[in-house]
């Protein structure tokens, strides 16, 4: 049987992959939840030393301790909100481009195409290193960071439950499901 599947390189896309990316870990809780814990614990840390600093006496290393915190939020909403707006707009032509994949038993054929540009190569599942299910796409790794993005809503010819033996049959134990994205 034949799987079929697509991915669209939007902005849509880019922007749930690289919050991916970048919050994703063996903690399975997705983006949005990691962004609002660290938040709190971040901003928690830095009322209590910005607390202690005006109430009891101003300390260097509390200062520089409080400019830390800060930094590491700022650098945490940039990466969540700016981040996958830079990379989508560097990615040139390779933007809004649809990848088309068909599964089969042993490989899977992938076709790119969009306007000045077409690619047509096949994956041996083996060569597959991870793979990431989240409610909306299937991120199949072919590297540590580069990964064929599928959108799980464009399957035909069957469904995820037809595609996920095959992956995790390649993968052991690196089929990662994060369920809150």
């Amino acid at each position: 049987m034949e799987v079929k599947a697509s991915g669209t390189f939007d902005y849509k896309t880019i922007q749930a992959f690289m919050r991916l990316c970048f919050f994703g870990s063996r903690w399975k809780t997705g983006p949005k939840k990691k962004l609002i814990i660290y938040s709190i614990i971040y901003a928690v840390l830095a009322l209590a030393i910005t607390a202690e600093i005006v109430l009891l006496e101003f300390s260097p290393g509390l200062m520089v301790l409080l400019l830390i915190i800060v930094f590491l939020l700022l650098w945490m909403y940039f990466m969540y909100f700016a981040y996958p707006k830079i990379h989508y707009h560097a990615l040139g032509k390779m933007k809004n481009i649809t990848n088309n994949y068909v599964f089969t038993d042993d490989t899977i054929h992938l076709t790119a195409a969009s306007e000045g540009y077409f690619e047509e190569t096949t994956i041996r599942y083996s060569y597959i290193v991870k793979v990431i299910e989240t409610p909306n796409y299937l991120y199949i790794f072919q590297t540590k960071t580069q990964a064929h993005i599928i959108e799980k809503s464009t399957i035909t010819n069957g469904t995820i439950q037809d595609i996920r033996p095959k992956l995790s049959a390649a993968v052991n134990r690196k089929y990662i499901f994060y369920y809150d994205t």
